[in-house]
């Protein structure tokens, strides 16, 4: 963290806050006579605000051709609130037996300039009457919809600072609330167990397997141990220099 005239010298800690404006709808779309349904044609639903009741968008469903199928389900989303630049939708076939079938998930980016948007479902009218006594009850298209809209930054602000913390102050708390403190120490204690066994096996000289001359001095090692830490040991022992096989 800096200063607006120089550097931090003294330990803090800041809390700062952004949220997000949310608001998320779920409901049931039923498109009757679905069977007369054909290109061209449209259904629409309208959403309103929760808190006002004033329409926010609208989802248009029709037909559309495409590489995949001739007559694939579309949602085209025209959206009414500047404030809204991003949702989320998600969709569900209901089928006779009361199952969900999943028809996918789309996100959808809103600016000034774009506030309409396409997406495809993965159902096709085809599909759908193949098996319409299951897919379509009554002649019935019902759709489970989940929609998530976010209208941009409703607060940002710094709730609080706190200057003069100790340094395990500041650890402690940036310390995630997911990770346990247990788990790290013993960690650490594993691997400090795990340095003082190979440090024991090597002033034992227990499987020490290579030697190290140095002027007068001769050191034994291993040779897994050299190889994992130097880069130099570990080409010389997976090739034939003269080194390796002399002491």
């Amino acid at each position: 963290m800096w200063k607006t005239n120089g550097e931090v010298n003294t330990d803090g800690q800041c809390i700062a806050r952004t949220s997000i404006g949310v608001e998320r709808k779920a409901f049931l779309w039923k498109i009757k006579n679905f069977s007369t349904f054909d290109l061209g044609q449209e259904k629409m639903y309208r959403l309103l605000s929760t808190s006002d009741d004033i329409p926010i968008m609208s989802l248009v469903l029709s037909l559309r051709n495409n590489w995949i199928s001739d007559d694939i389900i579309a949602i085209k989303f025209f959206n009414f609130d500047l404030s809204i630049v991003y949702s989320t939708f998600k969709s569900s076939l209901v089928d006779a037996q009361g199952d969900y079938v999943d028809c996918g998930q789309h996100e959808i980016w809103f600016s000034p300039s774009v506030q309409s948007k396409v997406c495809v479902l993965s159902l096709s009218k085809d599909v759908l009457m193949d098996n319409n006594s299951l897919h379509l009850p009554y002649d019935v298209l019902t759709l489970y919809c989940e929609q998530a809209f976010s209208t941009g930054t409703v607060l940002q602000q710094i709730e609080g600072t706190v200057y003069g913390c100790s340094n395990s102050f500041i650890t402690n708390n940036l310390v995630p609330a997911n990770i346990n403190t247990a788990d790290i120490k013993k960690s650490d204690s594993e691997t400090s167990d795990l340095k003082m066994d190979l440090d024991s096996m090597l002033q034992d000289n227990i499987l020490s397997d290579v030697k190290l001359c140095v002027e007068s001095e001769t050191f034994s090692a291993h040779w897994l141990i050299l190889s994992a830490r130097s880069p130099v040991f570990k080409a010389m022992f997976q090739s034939d220099m003269k080194e390796k096989v002399q002491n």
